[in-house]
């Protein structure tokens, strides 16, 4: 090693005889160098650490972003499901409301009808009640007129000794007229037939 002194120098440097590959630089230099160095590897690991973590941020935020949107999303559907669902209900109100509303109507109507036949049926009882009053009144109307007549003028009646033929003189009172007390026409036609032929028999006593 050779030791070399200049004038503009102070410090003494020890050359090697050999060639070394760097060059040789003052140790306040070298500190300085590495202090640098170290300082930009530091910053280096700064930027890639804050690249990162902006990486991270701008992806937790797409990720935030998404998610919001997702639930604003949710909550459109559903309120629509909601108002679909009261709508639904309130069309379901309304046809059962006017599903009452036709029974009600049809009551009705069944009602009316029942009280149309029960009207039906008073009003043919009364016909037949009519029918057989009127029936009673020209019955009892014609067997008066048929004694009145009879027994209007004397009952003069020749018959001859012959059988079966007799001669009567004399008046003849007004007999009344008999009363029916039957339900049936059945009854009313035998009454009547009856009736005939009393007052046959009684015409040639």
């Amino acid at each position: 090693m050779v030791l070399h002194r200049t004038r503009s120098q102070e410090d003494v440097y020890a050359t090697p005889v050999a060639a070394t590959p760097y060059a040789a630089y003052p140790p306040d230099l070298a500190v300085q160098q590495l202090g640098q160095q170290v300082r930009h590897a530091g910053e280096q690991q700064a930027l890639r650490l804050g690249s990162v973590q902006g990486a991270v941020g701008a992806q937790a935020q797409q990720t935030y972003e998404q998610l919001m949107a997702l639930h604003q999303q949710q909550q459109v559907q559903a309120q629509a499901q909601m108002s679909m669902n009261q709508q639904l209900m309130a069309e379901l109100a309304e046809q059962r409301q006017r599903q009452q509303e036709l029974m009600d109507q049809l009551a009705a109507q069944i009602a009316t009808a029942e009280s149309h036949e029960r009207g039906l049926r008073a009003a043919a009882a009364s016909s037949v009640q009519q029918a057989d009053a009127i029936d009673e009144m020209r019955r009892r109307t014609s067997a008066r007129w048929h004694a009145f007549t009879s027994a209007a003028a004397p009952a003069q009646q020749v018959c001859s000794n012959q059988p079966g033929i007799q001669m009567i003189y004399g008046f003849q009172e007004v007999p009344k007229a008999p009363t029916f007390n039957g339900s049936t026409k059945v009854q009313k036609r035998r009454f009547m037939d009856h009736d005939l032929e009393d007052n046959k028999s009684s015409r040639c006593r």
